[in-house]
């Protein structure tokens, strides 16, 4: 029963690791008709995303979604970031993220640049010979720095002779479109986490993120016994441990505070060996016994920031159920003779799981869009595993603690 319950957990978390990626997040933003007609609604948005092959507008939260592709509109875009415009290259309408508009206007898709100036048409930026067509007459360039000081008019001083196009370029458009006295505008494209946050809850999106872990756990087990019954006294035991991760942000006020669920699979080996002088015998105690358990945290989780790195702390509590359990004690009598005698008892029962307080802390690193590298530690402390009563009596106190230090991708 256990192990099903498992593989049903196992399944729901999959099948919500599965609608976070079906989830589409939408920005305010607008598009213009090819009348020259604007429209404000809801863009949808990708995180990193490169230049679109389609625009998706709905009017409002609940309307029903438009798909406009190049050609369908003059251009749509992001308040406050991106713009896209609706070009025809090598007989083909696609749509190129713009990156500044004016009298001269730079263009990008994917690593190919492009500029157009006045009603000319587009030319693609490359390193050696260019070709550019102003006024029906075609001319040719030997290099890319004879054409922007072509283009500029020689009005932006001197352009070296090496230059890169993704980093260079802009400035020199940019200052060019400055010194024409006329208007132009330089898009944003960065948007900020906390307003892609705030846009994207709209929506339902970047509210769950899972992931895998895996790192140690440590299990300390103290125990003092209360009557004269054998209680082992072994030392922490250090064991692989891997497993899943769910966070869910739980208010769309504030995305700091969210509900974290871990779901770790973990098995721990315990030897103990003591020896004491009762009279003339001398005893020798051997204990081994281990578990395998599957470990549910359950933790509220406050984020400091929502940057590249996201510092956190959480706290809550852990149950461990105990799939397999196993308790061996071994004694040897010596007497006087040196005769032994060995007996071999398995008195100590175990919960069948064990509750522990957690604290945490830790931080994710934005890797890439919404792939986090998560490195955490957390210590539990609960009331351990044996059961302490026999006939009615208590036997022993015991306390344990866990260290449990993880490594993991979140997406």
């Amino acid at each position: 029963m256990l192990l099903k319950r498992t593989f049903f957990t196992l399944f729901v978390i999959f099948l919500t690791s599965y609608s976070t990626f079906s989830q589409k997040i939408f920005r305010d933003g607008y598009i213009i008709k090819n009348p020259g007609e604007q429209l404000n609604g809801l863009i949808e948005y990708k995180a990193g995303q490169d230049v679109p092959t389609s625009c998706i507008f709905k009017w409002f939260d609940i309307a029903v979604e438009i798909t406009y592709n190049p050609g369908d509109i003059k251009a749509f875009g992001y308040f406050d970031g991106s713009r896209y415009e609706s070009k025809k290259l090598d007989g083909k309408d696609i749509f190129l993220d713009v990156m500044i508009s004016g009298y001269v206007s730079l263009y990008r898709r994917r690593s190919k640049y492009f500029i157009q100036k006045g009603q000319s048409g587009i030319t693609e930026l490359k390193n050696g010979s260019l070709e550019y067509t102003a006024g029906g007459e075609l001319q040719k360039f030997d290099g890319l720095t004879s054409f922007l000081k072509y283009i500029t008019e020689g009005k932006t001083g001197n352009i070296k002779e090496k230059l890169n196009i993704k980093t260079d370029v802009l400035p020199i458009i940019a200052e060019y479109n400055k010194g024409s006295g006329k208007s132009f505008i330089v898009f944003n494209r960065e948007y900020s986490e906390e307003k892609l946050l705030s846009e994207s809850f709209r929506s339902g999106g970047s509210r769950n993120s899972f992931g895998v872990l895996t790192g140690i756990n440590i299990y300390s087990l103290k125990l003092k016994p209360l009557t004269n019954v054998f209680v082992p006294a072994p030392e922490p035991e250090i064991s692989p441990a891997f497993g899943l991760t769910f966070e869910r942000i739980i208010s769309r006020i504030n995305y700091r505070l969210s509900l974290r669920a871990d779901l770790m699979f973990m098995k721990q080996n315990f030897y103990s060996y003591s020896e004491n002088a009762k009279g003339v015998t001398l005893q020798r105690d051997d204990a081994f016994f281990e578990f395998t358990g599957i470990k549910l945290p359950l933790m509220l989780q406050y984020s400091f920031s929502s940057g590249k790195i996201i510092p956190y702390v959480n706290g809550g509590f852990s149950y461990q159920a105990f799939i397999r359990k196993d308790y061996d004690h071994i004694r040897e009598s010596e007497n006087y003779n040196h005769e032994i005698f060995i007996s071999v008892d398995h008195n100590l029962n175990f919960y069948r799981g064990e509750i522990a307080g957690a604290l945490g802390t830790g931080l994710k690193i934005r890797l890439m869009n919404d792939i986090k590298l998560s490195i955490q530690g957390r210590m539990e402390i609960g009331p351990g595993f044996f059961n302490p009563e026999e006939d009615g009596y208590k036997n022993f106190n015991q306390i344990s603690l866990q260290p449990t230090f993880m490594v993991g991708i979140m997406f």
